[in-house]
């Protein structure tokens, strides 16, 4: 049997480039900005999507951290009176991201969203332990010691 190698690309990265061409044909719509209704401000530090039911973090947190360091963060937190927080699922970050805007994300709620760097996530990459998902401008797999930002939801 003969078997081609293939490189996977993450939907992420395809929508992206799709949002590329499109752009090159349709003029710019300015940055980014979440559906109406999408997003409640709580007005304690946390930000509601109407649409998942998840409650983030509004701020990122202060520092970097590697993977675990911002498991470990997440957990320990205190925001908006509650201390259930968990670092969030790569798809989970991706649903506050439009790939089709410069800005990528609504800063009106999300303020101070890294410009580099990227946001951890807590899905480990499934083909080494020792990579993580994080969320930039696109998702990528790298080393869970690089030093990223963490926004934690619960």
């Amino acid at each position: 049997m003969n078997r081609t190698n293939r490189t996977s690309i993450h939907p992420l990265r395809v929508l992206g480039l799709l949002c590329a061409f499109v752009g090159s044909l349709v003029p710019a719509m300015g940055h980014a900005t979440a559906p109406t209704g999408q997003f409640t401000d709580n007005a304690d530090g946390t930000i509601t999507d109407n649409r998942t039911g998840i409650i983030w973090q509004k701020a990122i947190a202060p520092g970097t951290y590697s993977q675990s360091g911002a498991v470990s963060y997440c957990a320990g937190v205190t925001i908006g009176g509650n201390s259930n927080w968990r670092l969030p699922e790569i798809a989970e970050l991706q649903s506050t991201y439009d790939p089709c805007s410069s800005q990528r994300v609504d800063t009106t709620y999300f303020p101070g969203n890294p410009s580099t760097g990227g946001l951890w996530s807590n899905t480990v990459y499934a083909l080494d332990a020792n990579e993580a998902w994080s969320l930039s401008n696109n998702s990528f797999h790298e080393p869970k010691t690089n030093q990223r930002n963490v926004r934690c939801v619960r």
